[in-house]
């Protein structure tokens, strides 16, 4: 689900999905996914834990503006070179303004990555 409360579908390629499958038969009705640090299993992993993580990581390779939207900026920009094809990406980032999308083939500059 998406911030605005809308459901988006994404694609999962069958290796993944067999491994979620297969994990997810480990757990009980109620367990999340991905726990928290503290491996509550009341709590799931937060957006800031992913945040935080994600910065470490990109910092230990030397990209310091790494971030859950600049991943997401790359996914955009990836998806649209394959298919060339800006309703797609539109659909796959579950924007309802094409304009929304466009924002997300600029680069740092304000030029289209196309």
């Amino acid at each position: 689900m998406k911030k605005t409360g809308v459901l988006i579908r994404i694609h999962v390629d069958d290796r993944l999905l067999h491994d979620v499958i297969e994990y997810s038969k480990t757990l009980s009705e109620g367990d999340y996914l991905f726990y928290s640090r503290e491996n509550q299993k009341d709590r799931p992993v937060t957006r800031q834990h992913v945040a935080r993580v994600l910065r470490a990581v990109g910092a230990s390779v030397g990209l310091d503006h790494i971030s859950t939207h600049s991943m997401r900026r790359t996914y955009a920009v990836g998806l649209y070179r394959a298919c060339n094809d800006l309703l797609t990406v539109q659909r796959a980032l579950g924007h309802k303004y094409l304009s929304s999308t466009l924002c997300y083939m600029l680069d740092a500059d304000r030029r289209l990555v196309l």
